[in-house]
C-alpha cells in the first residue's frame, strides 16, 4: 500500500482554502454562480466536446465545486454524483438542487 504524501503546495491549498476564500463570495465568484453565463457555457461545451454522455450513463464529477457540470447534464444523463473536498461546495450544490431539482 502506498502512503499518501503531501507536498508543501498541497498542504497550503486544501479544504480550508476553498471553504474560506473568495471562491464563495464577492465579485470573483460571480462568474461561477451563473450557470448560464458565457464563461460557464464555454466550459461545459469544451468538456462535452471531449465526450457526450448518454441518457443511461452515470457521471461522476470529481471536484464538482459549484455543480456546473452536474446541473448542465442533469436532464440528459441517468445519474450524477458530485464529489468535492469542500464542505461548502457540497452544501451549495445541495441548496441549488433543492431550489431546482430538475
Amino acid at each position: 500500500m502506498i502512503e499518501p504524501q503531501s507536498s508543501p503546495k498541497q498542504s497550503r491549498i486544501g479544504r480550508e482554502f476553498y471553504d474560506s476564500s473568495a471562491y464563495f463570495g464577492g465579485q470573483a465568484a460571480n462568474h461561477l454562480n451563473d450557470h448560464e453565463s458565457p464563461f460557464q457555457r464555454y466550459r461545459v461545451s469544451k468538456v462535452l466536446g471531449l465526450h457526450t454522455p448518454g441518457a443511461n450513463d452515470r457521471v461522476v464529477d470529481l471536484g464538482c465545486g459549484w455543480g456546473t457540470f452536474g446541473f448542465a447534464l442533469s436532464e440528459t444523463v441517468g445519474e450524477i454524483l458530485g464529489i468535492d473536498f469542500s464542505d461548502q461546495s457540497i452544501e451549495l450544490c445541495n441548496k441549488r438542487l433543492l431550489a431546482d431539482p430538475r
